[in-house]
Parts: structure tokens; C-alpha cells; sequence
């Protein structure tokens, strides 16, 4: 007698197999078609298998995927991944369970039955082996489901800190037809960029203007809304028409796509961003991202040289709740850099002088305030040109890049007009 089968037998619910048949799509021509149901809610499920895992062999669970009633199915699942966790001393049982799975993956024939199941499972055993399984499930897959399993089992991967593969994988599956393997890459990006957001945009950046939107909207679903917004638009839409600012030398204006190139030349230079609290750009992808995410709004400006027609360093201002500064209400953090081959050229200074302006006399801001590391004292100087005094206070800011090495100074601007 099977343990297992026998109790979800006994827990069937008529009443709830009619909504559960409509919510898996088991009508003429979905992906669901053909499949039956007891009525038994997950948390039953889960319930029945912490009672009878034990009881269960491989023959039991055989019996269970093979069953027409899809919460069977399920809970052979639960049972087999179980088994497999609970053997952390037994290599060999759990190399079985792993054969047993990809043995059966035509009974894993559905999104709940792939999500509950592979990634505590196969991905769990291969974390520290070889993922090529997972690159051929994803190419050369059988089914819907397979090529599923080969992308949502790298949510362990993630878990662990390591995007690679996830990143790799959702390439490979980047314009797959069906919207639940678009649903299932835009989750395990979205994940992925909880990780390293970085990565996420520089992954999403030469992609996003040809990925299906229901892949993008899924993977940009924790992006802040005005950012979501920017990413879901078409490419010619994507300009900002922003403010101005002028001086002798030099024009303030809004970041282009088109500056991705020339933001890279500068911004991947090692002695660059370090001094200003973040990493060297790695790629021109990566530069383009910043450019439509960070940069993309109406208080950061690209330091174009009139002479050049070329931006060559950035300015702005952050709000209460983006500053590394406990600032007032009526506030805002001024920041800058400016490439290498225009440093001791007074260009930091001009621009800084003319956002300063433009901060008092329109914005009305009561003070800015700005830091710099103490190991960075040419930036103190282009503070204390433009009028900023020093309070006193030296903050450790761990949360910038190589910001556990040097603490930074913290200086302050009142306005007076």
C-alpha cells in the first residue's frame, strides 16, 4: 500500500477541483489540457508529505507521477526533493533522487509541479558540479517544461550569491514564444538583480528593446516606478528633455544614450571613480545602464565641453533620501567628478559654481552639503573654492565603493541669498 497516494486520496475536496482545473488551464488547447484535479490546496499537500515522506520508496513515488490527478503528481515531487535533502550524508541516494527526476520529467508537467521542485532539487545538486544539464534542458528540451526546469533551477545558484548562469540561461531563452518561459526569465532576473543590480541593467540594457514585455515587465518589477516606466518605453522615447545649465566653458545638460561611449572612456578609468565612491565601468552596456537609470532624471548633468561638443565628467544633487548625509527636508548633497585628462583645470569648480547658483536662486534649498574622502583633498579644494565650510564631522561611508579604506569629510554650503 502507498502511503502517500492513499492520504491525498483521502483529502479530496469536490468543491475546489473545478477552480484549481480553470487556474492551471486545463481546457481544450492550453498548457494544461487533459489534467485532472482532487480539489487539495498546496498547504494540504505540503502537510501530508511531512507525515508520510518516510514511508515512501522510489516504487511509491513512481506510482505517484504516474498518477492522472495533479496533486498526486505534486506531492511525489515534495516527497522525492524530501528525501533528497534529508540525505546529505548519502551521495549515492541523493544521485538517485536526482536520476529519478530526470527520469520523469514528462510527469512534471506543469509551472507549480517545475517551481516547487527543481531549483530545491537539481539545483541544489548541482552546485557544486558542472550546469550544462541546465544549458541543454533550456536549448533542447522537450517541452515547455523542461527548458522551465532548466531556468528556474538556477534559483538555487542565485541564492548563493552566483548569477552567471541565470544571466546565460535567460539569453538562451531570451525570445522563446511562450509567455510562462518569458515569466519564468523575467522572475529569475528580477532575482538575479536583487543580487547585483548592476548586472541586471547591464544585462537588460543592449536587450530590452527586443525582449517580450512580459519578460521585461517581470524582471524590472522591483525598479522604482518612474524607473520601470523609462525601461518599458520604446527606444525614441526615451530622450529627456531636461534643464540647462551654462557657463564659459562648459554646458550642463541632461545624459544621452548616445554619451554611453564617452561615459565609458572616462568612467572605466581606475583612478576616476574610485575617488568618488564608485566602481570603474567594466563595459559600454554597463555605462549605457547607469546613463538610463541614475542618471536619468532632472538633477544630473553631463559636463559637456563647449569646445568638444563632449561630456567629459557629471554633476548633480541628491535628494533627502538618496544622500549619504543626514540632511534637512529643504536640502540636497551635491556630487561630482571629472575626467582624468581635464583634472587641475578649474572645470569641477565652473560647473559647481553655476549648479550652486541655480540650486538657491531657483531651487531655494537651504543648504547643500557635500563630502569628500580625506585621501581626495582636490575635491575638498573645489568645495572650499565655491564657498563650502567645513563642519567638522568625518563619516565612514561603508556603503560606497572602497568606502571601508578612507573616511570622508563632510562640508556644507548655506544659502544666504
Amino acid at each position: 500500500m502507498n502511503p502517500l497516494f492513499s492520504l491525498m486520496l483521502s483529502k479530496a475536496d469536490p468543491s475546489q477541483a473545478e477552480g484549481l482545473a480553470r487556474f492551471f488551464k486545463t481546457g481544450p488547447g492550453q498548457y494544461g489540457e487533459g489534467d485532472k484535479f482532487l480539489g487539495i490546496k498546496v498547504p494540504v499537500t505540503r502537510s501530508v508529505v511531512k507525515d508520510c515522506w518516510r514511508k515512501v520508496g522510489f516504487q511509491d513515488l513512481e506510482e505517484c507521477l504516474g498518477s492522472e490527478y495533479h496533486e498526486v503528481r505534486l506531492a511525489g515531487l515534495l516527497a522525492l526533493v524530501e528525501i533528497f535533502s534529508h540525505a546529505r550524508k548519502d551521495p549515492s541516494l541523493r544521485h538517485a533522487c536526482v536520476d529519478f527526476y530526470l527520469a520523469h520529467t514528462d510527469r512534471i508537467n506543469n509551472w507549480d509541479l517545475v517551481d516547487l521542485s527543481c531549483y530545491p532539487l537539481l539545483g541544489e545538486w548541482l552546485l557544486d558540479k558542472d550546469r550544462t544539464l541546465l544549458y541543454e534542458l533550456a536549448r533542447n528540451g522537450k517541452t515547455i517544461w523542461e527548458q522551465r526546469i532548466g531556468m528556474v533551477s538556477t534559483m538555487t545558484f542565485v541564492r548563493h550569491g552566483q548569477t552567471g548562469d541565470t544571466f546565460a540561461i535567460a539569453d538562451i531563452l531570451l525570445h522563446h514564444p511562450h509567455d510562462l518561459i518569458q515569466k519564468a526569465v523575467g522572475w529569475l532576473l528580477r532575482e538575479a538583480g536583487k543580487k547585483d543590480r548592476t548586472a541586471l541593467t547591464a544585462f537588460l540594457t543592449p536587450r530590452y528593446q527586443t525582449m517580450p514585455r512580459t519578460m521585461l515587465r517581470y524582471a524590472i518589477e522591483k525598479f522604482p516606478p518612474e524607473e520601470r516606466t523609462r525601461w518599458m518605453k520604446k527606444p525614441e522615447q526615451l530622450e529627456f528633455d531636461g534643464v540647462f545649465l551654462e557657463t564659459e566653458r562648459i554646458l550642463l545638460r541632461p545624459w544621452l544614450e548616445k554619451d554611453a561611449e564617452a561615459l565609458f572612456k572616462y568612467a572605466s578609468d581606475p583612478e576616476v571613480g574610485p575617488r568618488a565612491g564608485w566602481a570603474p565601468h567594466k563595459s559600454v552596456d554597463e555605462s549605457l545602464g547607469i546613463i538610463r537609470s541614475f542618471f536619468h532624471n532632472d538633477h544630473t548633468w553631463a559636463m559637456e565641453l563647449k569646445e568638444t561638443g563632449e561630456p567629459v565628467g557629471c554633476i548633480g544633487y541628491m535628494l533627502p533620501g538618496e544622500s549619504n548625509i543626514a540632511i534637512g527636508p529643504e536640502d540636497v548633497e551635491a556630487g561630482y567628478w571629472v575626467a582624468r585628462p581635464y583634472w587641475n583645470r578649474g572645470i569641477c569648480t565652473e560647473a559647481l559654481r553655476r549648479m550652486i547658483d541655480y540650486c538657491f536662486r531657483e531651487n531655494h534649498f537651504r543648504s547643500i552639503w557635500s563630502d569628500y574622502f580625506v585621501n581626495n583633498p582636490a575635491s575638498g579644494r573645489v568645495m572650499e573654492k565655491c564657498g563650502f565650510m567645513d563642519t567638522g564631522a568625518i563619516n565612514w561611508c561603508s556603503h560606497l565603493y572602497q568606502g571601508d579604506k578612507a573616511p570622508v569629510k563632510v562640508m556644507r554650503l548655506d544659502n544666504n541669498l
